[in-house]
C-alpha cells in the first residue's frame, strides 16, 4: 500500500512537470506569434526562442517515454542532460564573430585608418590624468570606435539605455548634455556648435572640437535644485546652501562597478558624478551606507558634510544576491530530491 502511494505521488509531480513544459511551449508560441503579426520580433531571438519551447516539448515527453519502458534510466538521465544544455545554448547563444575574422578585421581596419590620429589626440590628452568622454558626429562612421583606444563615448550603439537618462537626455540641448556628462570632446568634420573650440585637424580632415566648460567626472553642487531621491521626491533631503568656496572632487579609481572619489569641501553639499543612476547601486560616505541620490533624474549623487570624506559608489543589486540564494536553495533541493528517488521512491513501471 505504502509503495503504491509513493509511486503515485511521484507520478503527481511528474505529471505536473509535463503540464509545466507544456504551458511554457504554447505560450512561448503564442508569445511569439502575437509578436510577430505585430512586428516587433526579430528573426534571431525569435529563433532562439522558438528552440526553448521545442526543447521544453521534449523534455516534457521523455518521463512519458521512460514511464512506458521505452527509454531505460541511463538513457533518460543522458537526454535530459543533452536537452537542457540544448535549452541553454539556444536562448543565450548569440554569434559574434572574432576580432580576428577577415571580414570584421577589413571594416576594423579603415576605422582605424579614419580615426587614428583623432583618437591618439584623445589617449594624449587621457594621459595628462584627467577623465572624459568624446561625441561623434552621426555624419561620421565611427560610431563605438574610441573601444579600441580605451576612450569612452557619449552615444553610439548600445545594449540597452536607462530610461531616466534618456528622459534626461531629452530635456537638455546637446551643450547642456555634454556638459553634465563629462563629453569635453568632439569629433566631427565641423563643428556642432559655434562655441565650440577647434583643438585638432587631421589629415583627412575630421577634426577634434573642445566643448566649452565642460564639468568633470564628478564635481560639488551647493543648491537642492535638480537633487532628489530614488522616487524623486526631495522633501526629506538635508538642505545646503551656496557656498563661498567651490569644493574639490578628485576620481582615485574606477572600475565597471566601483568609483572612489576623494572629497574636500568647506561646506556641506552634494557630490554628483556624471555616471547613470541605475538601481543596485550603493554609496558610503567615510566607510557609512549612505543613500544613492538622483541629479536631473539620470545622474549620481550623494549627501557630503564639510571636510574631507572618501564616497564610493558599489554596484551591489539586490537581484543578484536574492538570485544567488534562490539557485542556491534550488540545487539543494534538485540534489534532495535526487537521492530521494534514488533511495526511496520505487521503479516506475
Amino acid at each position: 500500500m505504502r509503495q503504491s502511494t509513493e509511486q503515485l505521488t511521484a507520478s503527481s509531480w511528474i505529471r505536473r512537470g509535463q503540464i509545466m513544459l507544456v504551458s511554457y511551449a504554447a505560450m512561448t508560441y503564442t508569445t511569439l506569434f502575437v509578436r510577430a503579426m505585430w512586428g516587433h520580433m526579430y528573426p534571431d531571438p525569435g529563433d532562439n526562442v522558438t528552440l526553448s519551447a521545442v526543447v521544453a516539448l521534449v523534455l516534457a515527453a521523455c518521463p512519458q517515454a521512460y514511464k512506458k519502458g521505452d527509454m531505460t534510466a541511463k538513457v533518460f538521465a543522458g537526454a535530459a542532460l543533452a536537452l537542457l544544455m540544448a535549452e541553454t545554448y539556444g536562448t543565450q547563444f548569440y554569434d559574434i564573430t572574432d576580432i580576428d575574422d577577415p571580414t570584421r578585421r577589413t571594416y576594423i581596419n579603415r576605422l582605424e585608418e579614419d580615426f587614428r590620429e583623432p583618437m591618439e589626440f584623445l589617449v594624449s590628452e587621457a594621459a595628462r590624468g584627467e577623465r572624459f568622454r568624446y561625441a561623434m558626429s552621426p555624419d561620421l562612421s565611427g560610431t563605438n570606435v574610441g573601444a579600441r583606444w580605451g576612450i569612452e563615448q557619449t552615444g553610439g550603439f548600445l545594449a540597452s539605455i536607462n530610461r531616466d537618462f534618456f528622459e534626461m537626455y531629452v530635456q537638455l540641448n546637446q551643450i547642456e548634455f555634454y556638459k553634465l556628462t563629462n563629453t569635453k570632446y568632439f569629433i566631427g568634420r565641423g563643428p556642432h556648435d559655434e562655441a565650440q573650440i577647434e583643438r585638432f585637424t587631421a589629415r583627412n580632415g575630421i577634426k577634434v572640437f573642445e566643448n566649452p566648460d565642460t564639468l568633470p567626472r564628478a564635481w560639488m553642487t551647493y543648491s537642492n535644485e535638480f537633487v532628489s531621491d530614488a522616487r524623486f521626491e526631495s522633501s526629506g533631503l538635508q538642505r545646503v546652501a551656496s557656498c563661498e568656496t567651490e569644493g574639490q572632487v578628485r576620481q582615485t579609481a574606477w572600475t565597471i562597478q566601483s568609483t572612489t572619489l576623494e572629497v574636500e569641501t568647506a561646506c556641506p553639499g552634494y557630490v554628483v558624478l556624471a555616471d547613470p543612476y541605475f538601481e543596485g547601486w550603493q554609496a558610503t560616505v567615510d566607510g557609512a551606507k549612505v543613500p544613492v541620490l538622483r541629479y536631473r533624474r539620470g545622474l549620481r549623487a550623494v549627501y557630503a558634510p564639510t571636510g574631507r570624506s572618501t564616497v564610493e559608489f558599489r554596484y551591489r543589486p539586490q537581484s543578484v544576491t536574492r538570485g544567488a540564494w534562490m539557485t542556491g536553495f534550488g540545487f539543494l533541493l534538485c540534489c534532495g530530491a535526487g537521492l530521494w528517488l534514488r533511495f526511496r521512491a520505487p521503479r516506475l513501471a
